[in-house]
Order: C-alpha cells, then sequence, then structure tokens
C-alpha cells in the first residue's frame, strides 16, 4: 500500500492551528508568558478553526497539558551573568514541571478533536475575545474542576466572552469539552500552584536580563516536543496523533469539473481524517513517553533518517508481524550494540505499538485513507496545467 506523505503535509493536515502537529516548546513558553503578562486590552481573534488554538493555549498556560512536553536539560555550566543564569534555572524549572503534567495527562487525541469540531459552532463568527477574560475564564474553570469546586462563577465568565447570537447550547458544548479536558489531564490544584508560580519566576527573571540579553537562553538540544521523527512516521502513516477538524460544511463546488472534483475527495480525506482523531485515545502521556525514550534513544549515540524509518512506520501502524524485526534493523551497523541501546530501541518500539493501539486504526481505515489519498492525488494530476503537483489550498 503506498504512503500518503507525497501530499503536500500541510495540505492534510493544515487546519490553522489544530492541523499541527504539536507546538514547539517555545511556542509552549511564549504561551505561558504571553498570556499572563499582556496588557489588558489585547485581544485575540479566533481562528478559523473555531478559536480552538486560543483555548488549547490558554489550557496549557495554566497547566493542563493537552500534548508531548520534554525539558531541555539545564545548561552545564550556567551563564556566569547572574541574570541570565537565573533565566535559566527558572525556565528550567517550568519545563520540568510541564514535563511532570504532560506525563500524567490523559487528555486524548478524541478529546481535543470534540472540541475543535463544538468550536466551530462559537467561532464560525470570527468573534475578538478578550485575551485576558478569556485566560481568566479557563483559569477559574480549570481550579473550579481540579478542587471539585463549583464551575458557575467560571462557566458565566466563559459564556459572557460570546455575544448573543451565539447559541446557549453551542457555548455548553464547548464548556463541557473543557471540562472533560481539565478533568482528563488529572492536573491538581498543587499542579496549577506549580505552573502558576513557576511562570511568576519566569516572567521575573526575563524582566532582569540585561537589555542585550533578551535572547532564549534554554538547554542545549531538543526533545522533540511529540517524539520527532518517530510521531510523525506514525502520522504519516495514518495514526491520528493529533486533534484533525474538518470544515463544518462541504466546500461551494467550482464550476471547473476538475476543480470541483479535487474539492469533493478533499473533503471527503478531510471528514476521514476527523473521524480517526475522533476515536483516537492516544494521549498526551503516550507522546511524551516516546519523546523521553527517543531522547534516550539519540542519547545513546542512535539515530535513524526518515526516509529509512517511513516504510516501517507504516508496518508499526498496520501491525505488521515483521515491524519489530525492520525496526531492529533500522539501528544495526557494524559495531555491536550495546546493552543500554537494545533497551532503548525496545522502549521506542514499545512506545510506538502503544500509540497504534490506543489511537484504535484499523486495516480498514488504512485502506480508506490509501482510497482516500489515491482519489485526491488523481485529482491534483488531472488538474489544467498541474504538472504533476497541486498547489490548491
Amino acid at each position: 500500500m503506498s504512503t500518503w506523505l507525497p501530499l503536500p503535509y500541510r495540505w492534510i493536515y493544515g487546519r490553522g492551528k489544530m492541523g499541527e502537529e504539536g507546538q514547539t516548546r517555545t511556542r509552549r513558553l511564549n504561551q505561558h508568558l504571553a498570556l499572563t503578562c499582556e496588557a489588558l486590552e489585547d485581544r485575540v481573534v479566533l481562528d478559523g478553526g473555531g478559536g480552538v488554538g486560543s483555548l488549547i493555549g490558554a489550557l496549557n498556560s495554566v497547566g493542563v497539558e493537552t500534548s508531548a512536553f520534554v525539558a531541555r536539560p539545564l545548561p552545564s555550566p550556567l551563564s556566569s551573568v547572574p541574570a541570565i543564569a537565573a533565566y535559566q534555572t527558572a525556565k528550567h524549572t517550568l519545563e520540568s514541571d510541564l514535563q511532570t503534567l504532560a506525563q500524567n495527562s490523559h487528555v486524548t487525541v478524541a478529546d481535543l478533536t470534540k472540541l475543535g469540531v463544538d468550536s466551530q459552532a462559537i467561532g464560525g463568527g470570527d468573534h475578538s475575545l478578550n485575551r485576558a477574560n478569556l485566560q481568566k475564564a479557563v483559569s477559574d474553570l480549570a481550579t473550579a474542576v481540579a478542587t471539585s469546586s463549583s464551575t458557575t462563577t467560571a462557566l458565566g465568565e466563559f459564556a459572557a466572552l460570546y455575544p448573543s447570537s451565539v447559541s446557549t447550547t453551542a457555548i455548553t458544548n464547548v464548556e463541557n469539552d473543557l471540562i472533560k479536558i481539565i478533568t482528563d489531564s488529572t492536573v491538581s490544584a498543587t499542579g496549577l500552584t506549580t505552573i502558576s508560580s513557576d511562570t511568576t519566576a519566569l516572567q521575573t527573571a526575563r524582566a532582569g536580563l540585561p537589555s542585550s540579553h533578551h535572547g532564549d537562553f534554554g538547554g542545549e538540544g531538543d526533545g522533540g516536543d511529540g517524539g520527532g521523527i518517530f510521531a510523525s512516521g506514525l502520522a504519516a502513516a495514518g495514526v491520528a496523533i493529533s486533534p484533525s477538524v474538518a470544515p463544518a460544511t462541504p466546500p461551494t463546488l467550482s464550476s471547473n469539473a476538475a476543480v470541483a472534483k479535487l474539492q469533493t475527495d478533499r473533503y471527503t480525506l478531510q471528514t476521514e481524517l476527523q473521524s480517526l482523531a475522533a476515536k483516537s485515545n492516544v494521549t498526551a502521556a503516550d507522546l511524551t513517553q516516546l519523546a523521553i525514550d527517543s531522547q534516550t534513544l539519540a542519547a545513546s549515540g542512535l539515530h535513524v533518517s526518515r526516509s529509512a524509518y517511513k516504510p516501517v512506520a507504516a508496518e508499526i501502524a498496520a501491525g505488521a508481524s515483521t515491524a519489530q524485526a525492520d525496526f531492529n534493523k533500522l539501528f544495526a551497523g557494524s559495531t555491536a550494540l550495546t546493552s543500554a541501546q537494545q533497551t532503548a530501541i525496545t522502549a521506542v518500539f514499545t512506545d510506538l505499538t502503544k500509540i497504534v493501539t490506543d489511537s484504535g486504526i484499523t486495516a480498514s481505515d488504512l485502506s480508506t485513507l490509501a482510497a482516500d489519498q489515491a482519489a485526491v492525488q488523481a485529482d491534483l494530476q488531472a488538474l489544467p496545467g498541474a504538472g504533476g503537483h497541486g498547489g490548491h489550498d
């Protein structure tokens, strides 16, 4: 079965913030700063996917971890400039606490996809929300859920963000999604307090940086928030490791028959991707563990190319009996593997198979995706002047 990565990746998954495989560490940390530091008059405009990016950003900023997160190591040695060393330490503390929360978060791809779908009903009007009020409503809701307190006040704050033209039912659906995500994250009141304190400490340290030193003084390397090429390889094979939301309604078809067919088949593919994401129980904890074990594997001196891993990822997604042996072969070389290296390889493979299992993907799903991809690929080839590739978004 052919893979479907040849289609432009952003084109298949590109639905604004919901389509991203995972936020980068820098963006995640900036959310913790920006959502709490910016002036009250700052406003955030909901994106075309119903504003779900803003909602997820607000959740992440208070400590409700919805995706993988791995802390970078504390720089060694620390900067000789005291202010920079204080910033490095504060940043590492926040990252470490976020990683702990992510390791224990049971927020699923299905949770986030439902939030994305329900958010379309409240974001379709492109409402402009006050960033500070959104942050307060989400923070108060997280605290209420974490402490098993009444959510009435927080839900009132959230509902007040939207104009009367937005239906109460639509708002209630999103509120229920947020409550489920907060609950599934398993964050406690102590966890929320810790992240709040860490964020304040980081803000203070950042404000104390010399004017000529406002760069990123984090740790070395990149933990690959979602497990790097290992996670992206599964995604390319069809495993739903991130939320996916199709347009709420089919597109208005072009009068050009070839373009109309492309629009129709693209919408079919988008709908199928959403259906897979809607049943995926892959968790933030699953992806965080993969990212951690991927780091361990890399630290042992073992690396694999994306092109070599790609067909093996497809085997893993399909549950092929040869998958583990072929995965091990990716790391075979002239030098015998150490015990630690073999343990690291096994850990990553175990993580990958758990993710596939939790995604609920079936052989029938993979077949349907292959057919959908083939249809769209053929449509792209048939476009007048396409020249073998399509650039229609």
